[in-house]
């Protein structure tokens, strides 16, 4: 699971989802749950990269462990990664819209992406991020002006819904900007 991880995390920076020192990547292995230290790139992970998710969350554990936490004690899933690329983000500051439909083949992969507020790194975006999953049944989150969060039954689902997130965003911003 950590050399997958290592994988997705480079993908992640070559794909421009995210600059190499942001972002964080979470994944169940037995009863335990890894995350990405706080500050480690992406592009460059190693196994000491990674620490025990725990609540409240350690010090050097990524600054978004609140979501991470909260996202695993509501829902059965195995991995958790949260990105902040550059069309999800920018669809979330100018269109008021509390979620969107997929619109291509991505559908079958992520029926919808929804949007939400909270301060990154908090307790209140944890909560929001969560009401979001549960109340659009989707598996894709845009914290407006900060970032994505996908959920998956492994770290290439989630990794997958993030390339549709952005994929979608990018064709619904530029629909928006040509209208029928």
């Amino acid at each position: 699971m950590l050399e997958k991880a290592k994988k997705i995390g480079k993908k992640l920076v070559e794909r421009g989802y995210t600059d190499s020192f942001f972002g964080n990547i979470s994944f169940k292995i037995g009863d335990k749950i890894w995350i990405t230290k706080s500050g480690v790139p992406l592009d460059e992970l190693e196994d000491e990269s990674f620490v025990l998710l725990q609540n409240p969350p350690l010090s050097e554990s990524s600054s978004e462990s609140p979501t991470h936490i909260k996202i695993y004690q509501e829902f059965d899933v195995s991995s958790v990664i949260h990105v902040h690329p550059f069309y999800c983000i920018l669809c979330s500051m100018i269109f008021q819209e509390d979620f969107v439909e997929s619109r291509t083949e991505g559908r079958i992969f992520l029926k919808k992406i929804a949007f939400c507020e909270g301060k990154a790194g908090s307790w209140e975006l944890a909560n929001s991020v969560v009401q979001s999953l549960r109340r659009f049944d989707t598996t894709a989150v845009v914290a407006r002006g900060h970032g994505l969060f996908c959920i998956g039954s492994s770290i290439d689902d989630a990794y997958l819904r993030c390339v549709v997130a952005e994929n979608e965003c990018k064709l619904w911003y530029h629909c928006n900007l040509f209208p029928p």
